[in-house]
């Protein structure tokens, strides 16, 4: 009786080891969980709210590298106060870093409120166009779009009368528009590790290029 009660004991024992073993991977994989969602909380909506209410005071924006697959609607509605501020405390925004990111398109709406733009990063991103609206933002001076996939430079680029660095390198470009001549006060111009078979003849005409 006392060796079946051992032998049993032992039974026991050896089940509870074997449920031990079971378990730990499990809790491994909880554990993984968790530590992933603690990395991404700041990348989080109300972290992206945040970000953008202090940026509403700098005027200036920086949103690079936080696996953004859209644009967040406080960036779309720009002068909506959030929390407890006040419209009229909100600057106009100057200063956007959306690169490093995984944007596959913009939508129209997003300049349209951002008519003040001086610097905008878009690079390493799979942008294949822009919107039209980007054209509003008069005052922008340096507009990067390297390492996307762009294949044409729509002719309205020359109405960028302020820009004074055009970055459009590592991209699918196989020609520049007549209109980018308009550009009179670039003094960057980078297309390198693109595809063009031809430049516009007037390039030389662009007397601010270094």
């Amino acid at each position: 009786s006392s060796f079946v009660h051992r032998e049993s004991g032992r039974a026991t024992d050896r089940s509870k080891a074997r449920k031990s073993e079971i378990a730990m991977p499990v809790g491994r994989k909880e554990l993984e969980k968790w530590s992933k969602a603690q990395a991404a909380k700041p990348r989080s909506e109300g972290a992206l709210s945040e970000i953008v209410k202090g940026a509403h005071t700098t005027a200036s924006l920086n949103l690079s590298g936080r696996d953004l697959t859209h644009i967040p609607e406080e960036l779309l509605n720009w002068h909506t106060p959030i929390g407890a501020e006040n419209w009229w405390d909100i600057e106009d925004l100057r200063k956007l870093d959306l690169s490093n990111n995984a944007l596959a398109q913009l939508p129209e709406e997003l300049f349209s409120p951002l008519t003040e733009l001086q610097v905008l990063q878009l690079g390493n991103n799979q942008l294949s166009d822009l919107p039209q609206s980007i054209s509003l933002c008069g005052r922008l001076e340096r507009l990067n779009l390297q390492h996307n996939t762009f294949s044409i430079v729509p002719s309205w680029f020359g109405s960028f009368s302020s820009l004074l660095n055009l970055a459009l390198d590592h991209n699918q470009l196989q020609s520049l528009p007549d209109a980018i001549c308009d550009l009179q006060l670039v003094e960057v111009l980078s297309v390198g590790h693109n595809e063009l078979v031809k430049l516009p003849s007037d390039l030389g005409s662009m007397r601010g290029l270094r």
